[in-house]
């Protein structure tokens, strides 16, 4: 018998099919015949392989903003995903008061671009590292959901600005996933689709192309210019003095950084006159210990224990005036509120 294996993916009501093989076999009388066998995935595995569904995206009405200036905002470390806890409720890791807060502001503003810094997603259950609890089953399909909810409310609140995210260590779990524990779905696209991404990366799971945001890929390697001599990037530099850190490994750029959730700035100035800024962006994801991590614990009723981490809340805007004059403004979101330009925007309100 031998087994000719076509993988395919595709929906059925027995779950997600992911392979289908020919068996041959011969009946009573001796005659040959050929069967088609299928396999099917349930549960986790089944969501694995779910693109997040397209958005119905209406976009703003809202007029562009007549400026003598670019305007440029930057966001990033959501750590979208979710604990199950035991009663089935969904516990989110990102911070739902900070990200609607981070929208209001963008609507209204109406950015030119909107550059994600990365870590959009946490993806605890694709992690090396040991879970800490049970919590992150059956969490990956909202995960990527979620994520794709959010970009496609960032589209429809800025229509016109141009959308971009960097790839980052979280991110790119996915792929780390698959070369240890599925090599051969490693790169794999759907048939007569070579223009899609492969389907276990981030951009095809969130469906990223559908809202015209550019994924750029390859971390750490990733980044951004999003305006002459203004890069941004996910970066690798932790601690209070990353801002110093960042400048030192580029010091010829305007570095706009996320990864350590805590906000650093550090300024130089060059040989030739110029001002650089290097500067880490605060994150979007919740700073209360929900998220998985060194300092998190799970007490004995299988709950996250509470506990306020040195990381904030906040997100970039740069005024871009030309000739590499720019103007950095950090707005720090507290308790889900930001409040910015004598305006209010209030995200604890659904």
């Amino acid at each position: 018998m031998s087994e000719l294996e076509c993988e395919s993916l595709v929906n059925h009501p027995d779950g997600r099919l992911v392979s289908t093989w020919e068996s041959l076999y011969k009946d009573g009388e001796g005659e040959g015949h050929i069967e088609t066998l299928h396999k099917y995935v349930h549960g986790d595995a089944a969501e694995a392989f779910t693109p997040a569904a397209p958005a119905k995206i209406t976009p703003s009405r809202a007029k562009p903003k007549q400026r003598d200036y670019q305007l440029h905002a930057f966001l990033g470390d959501e750590q979208i995903g979710f604990r199950r806890l035991d009663d089935n409720e969904l516990m989110p890791l990102h911070d739902p008061r900070a990200m609607r807060a981070a929208a209001l502001l963008l609507k209204n503003l109406q950015p030119d671009t909107i550059t994600g810094l990365g870590d959009t997603v946490d993806l605890p259950e694709l992690s090396r590292f040991d879970p800490d609890s049970d919590h992150f089953h059956r969490t990956l399909g909202p995960t990527y959901q979620e994520t794709h909810d959010w970009y496609a409310q960032l589209r429809a609140d800025s229509p016109r600005a141009k959308m971009a995210i960097v790839d980052s260590n979280h991110n790119e779990r996915h792929t780390k996933a698959i070369l240890k524990h599925l090599p051969q779905f490693y790169n794999l696209r759907r048939a007569n689709e070579s223009d899609e991404y492969p389907m276990m990366t981030f951009p095809y799971l969130t469906n990223m192309q559908h809202l015209d945001v550019e994924w750029i890929s390859g971390y750490d390697a990733a980044e951004a210019e999003v305006a002459p001599n203004l890069l941004a990037r996910h970066g690798r530099e932790t601690g209070e003095n990353a801002a110093q850190k960042i400048m030192k490994n580029n010091p010829e750029a305007n570095n706009v950084q996320g990864h350590a959730h805590r906000e650093s700035r550090s300024v130089r100035t060059a040989r030739d006159g110029r001002y650089l800024t290097s500067l880490v962006v605060p994150a979007l994801c919740r700073i209360d210990g929900v998220v998985p991590g060194y300092h998190s614990s799970i007490d004995d009723f299988n709950q996250p224990v509470l506990k306020y981490e040195q990381h904030q809340n906040g997100l970039l805007l740069v005024e871009d005036y030309g000739d590499e004059h720019y103007v950095f403004n950090s707005v720090p979101i507290i308790n889900g509120i930001i409040k910015y330009g004598g305006n209010e925007y209030d995200g604890t309100r659904d």
